[in-house]
């Protein structure tokens, strides 16, 4: 599985997010339009991909972020609260993004760890002599 393909979620956490924050410029209707399709194609994606890994907390959280910024059924809550909405979602996204890095290289860091340790049941020590006893003896 390619990088891309891996880290498919976060990106478009990202992407969304960027998008959420030119939504706070002042622009004609068919900009806002647009953006609302691509922020609903976003959260679409991330609803089906939490779904399919058995995440349905984060599954019904982008389920309903999808329903409340689809560009199809308009929900008239007035430019100031479309603005805080934007600027909440953004920042919830960008926390998303950060707790999964952490995670990431909490758990790369725990793999290298555990990997650079040697098992208690090889290794005996006698003093100041420490000896290796290797798992299977070959005759």
């Amino acid at each position: 599985m390619s990088m891309i393909l891996k880290n498919a979620k976060t990106i478009v956490k990202g992407i969304i997010a960027v998008l959420l924050i030119l939504c706070l410029i002042d622009a004609d209707y068919g900009f806002y339009q647009a953006m609302r399709t691509l922020i609903s194609f976003g959260f679409a994606f991330l609803t089906y991909r939490y779904y399919q890994t058995g995440d349905k907390t984060n599954a019904i959280i982008y389920f309903c972020l999808l329903i409340v910024f689809q560009p199809l059924l308009k929900i008239g809550l007035g430019r100031g609260i479309w603005i805080v909405a934007d600027i909440a979602v953004a920042v919830f996204l960008v926390y998303q993004i950060f707790k999964e890095v952490h995670t990431k290289n909490t758990t790369i860091a725990k793999g290298i760890e555990a990997s650079t340790k040697e098992p208690p049941s090889t290794v005996k020590k006698q003093g100041n002599l420490r000896i290796n006893f290797p798992d299977k003896v070959k005759h």
